[in-house]
């Protein structure tokens, strides 16, 4: 078993190396009908897929550094329940002062001596 993992994984990278836009199926073992195979895609197939376009899986949303982004909702939908993204990914540290006053109860004087020892960035 472990002879024939390290063969399909030597195969699998062997493939891609040599064609790393494979859009056939990978079928490894060639010779095993119970074999696992999937198609091999990377995000830009992904992001184009038909049966996501169909089911709006991507939503862009305006990212202050990257501009248009694509982001990924839940696989699955609730009627009653949404799935969208109200916002892109924060920045590092864009939520650090409502975090520390709000969840954590410091004051804004504690939150600058903070900033002023170097424990908050």
């Amino acid at each position: 078993v472990a002879m024939s993992r390290a063969y399909n994984r030597w195969l699998t990278e062997k493939v891609l190396a040599e064609e790393p836009r494979l859009k056939t199926m990978l079928y490894l073992p060639f010779n095993d009908p119970e074999a696992a195979y999937k198609t091999v895609q990377d995000f830009g197939d992904v992001l184009h897929d038909p049966q996501l376009e169909a089911r709006a899986h991507f939503e862009m949303l305006e990212h202050p550094c990257l501009g248009p982004s694509p982001y990924e909702r839940n696989g699955f939908r609730l009627s009653d329940a949404p799935s969208a993204y109200e916002r892109p990914a924060p920045l590092l540290g864009q939520h650090t002062d409502e975090i520390l006053r709000d969840l954590l109860g410091l004051s804004e004087e504690e939150i600058e001596r903070g900033r002023a020892s170097g424990g908050i960035e």
